[in-house]
């Protein structure tokens, strides 16, 4: 367990804060699968196993995930709030002009914010799709690091059946 904690942070802050970045985390899906699968691929580097189970990869990416998914949101959120309150900012020197025409600042609020609502509705709705990508990455990861080319066939001592060649 001690060697999957720290994939998991990676993978989930580089899902999280690229995805939050204005114009490069409108491809918040690809840097979800690449947290999930960076994770993995983590993981197989310090923990230094040589097997695991799919199961493993996709908790992995899952955990990644989740993290990310979590961290994009509040950052989203935060960016989306503060570039907000630099546009109300930015109208305050008209603002004695817009006082003549019984505009005020809350009214210019109240103007924003519903797209701010809507903002905020589409980031939860990105976060938790990026929670999926990410299980889908560290799956990704699982098949290219972890996968063997063929399980090792068995026969029963004695009982007169050859194993079938590989081709």
């Amino acid at each position: 367990m001690k060697h999957k904690i720290l994939p998991i942070l990676i993978g989930g802050l580089i899902l999280g804060v690229i995805s939050a970045i204005p114009f490069i985390g409108w491809l918040w899906f690809v840097w979800a699968i690449l947290g999930g699968f960076l994770a993995v691929l983590l993981y197989k580097t310090f923990s230094k196993a040589q097997t695991a189970k799919p199961v493993e990869g996709v908790i992995i990416g899952l955990s990644a995930g989740v993290l990310g998914g979590v961290l994009m949101f509040v950052l989203s959120t935060i960016i989306s709030f503060v570039i907000t309150m630099m546009a109300v900012w930015s109208q305050r020197p008209g603002m004695t002009m817009m006082k003549a025409f019984g505009e005020t600042i809350e009214y210019i609020v109240e103007k924003n914010m519903p797209m701010t609502i809507y903002g905020i509705i589409v980031t939860l709705v990105a976060s938790v799709l990026a929670i999926a990508f990410a299980t889908l990455g560290g799956f990704l990861g699982w098949l290219l690091f972890f996968r063997t080319s063929a399980a090792p066939q068995t026969v029963a001592p004695n009982s007169g059946v050859t194993p079938a060649a590989n081709f």
